[in-house]
């Protein structure tokens, strides 16, 4: 258990020389009074002395966390693993993030390279686009005709961007339809106002497997590939080293 106020007399040398390395490191001067109860008051919480030198919980004002003798090692090991893994990941995620930037400048720079592969390493990192699907509207319903509604879903999201000192939200909710006109909005306002987003959705596996039956074609352009981004993926490989020791083990066994 944490070491209790009623022991304050005999910590007192140990507090205070800990609550003056705390204030000093806080920017605070030293409080007496604090420091015998074995407390430093920090910026945003209060530091509380523990059972093991040079280890402070970190509370609330006024509160005393009573941990017990292990749960505090506990909190030793975390702390001393915790920021020093967080800070190497930090660095990683940047030198990844810098990388990928690389990889997907020269993957635009020349057509056609989809990443390397190092054998000596055993390394490999791939560049692979990903893409989506862009129907043309007017050409999947020449190619569908009527069946159309069975492969092909379209939303349209309405948005009313409306400011409630000036055009009274709730007078458009109730009469939505005339209310642009009714309240003389010329064509450019409206359409500073009405934000419409128009969205196909098209059930691929359903639609490929009526291709493939010949119930369906697809005109040319009704389906277009769009690249929309990049995915690096990193894979390790057989090393000409384990490669070699390979084929040695298989002569051996001959």
């Amino acid at each position: 258990m944490r070491t209790s106020v009623l022991n304050a007399n005999a910590l007192r040398t140990s507090v205070l020389n800990a609550g003056h390395i705390m204030n000093e490191r806080l920017g605070h001067a030293p409080d007496p009074d604090l420091q015998m109860e074995g407390r430093v008051r920090g910026r945003n919480f209060d530091y509380l002395t523990t059972q093991f030198k040079r280890i402070f919980l970190l509370a609330d004002r006024d509160t005393e966390p009573d941990l017990r003798r292990s749960d505090t090692r506990v909190l030793e090991e975390i702390v001393n693993d915790y920021v020093p893994d967080s800070i190497e990941i930090k660095s990683l995620e940047e030198a990844l993030k810098r990388d990928r930037h690389i990889l997907i400048g020269m993957a635009n720079e020349y057509p056609g390279l989809r990443g390397v592969r190092d054998t000596a390493s055993g390394n490999e990192v791939q560049i692979n686009p990903t893409t989506a699907y862009e129907p043309d509207d007017f050409l999947m319903k020449q190619s569908l005709g009527e069946r159309e509604s069975e492969f092909v879903q379209r939303l349209v999201t309405v948005t009313l961007v409306l400011d409630p000192d000036k055009h009274n939200p709730e007078g458009v909710i109730k009469s939505i339809r005339g209310l642009f006109k009714r309240r003389g909005f010329t064509k450019d306002q409206t359409e500073s106002l009405l934000q419409i987003t128009r969205t196909t959705i098209v059930d691929r596996e359903k639609l490929e497997k009526a291709i493939k039956k010949g119930e369906v074609e697809l005109l040319p352009g009704a389906l277009k590939i769009k690249r929309v981004g990049w995915s690096i993926v990193p894979r390790t490989i057989i090393t000409d080293q384990e490669v070699e020791e390979a084929e040695e083990k298989a002569r051996q066994l001959q």
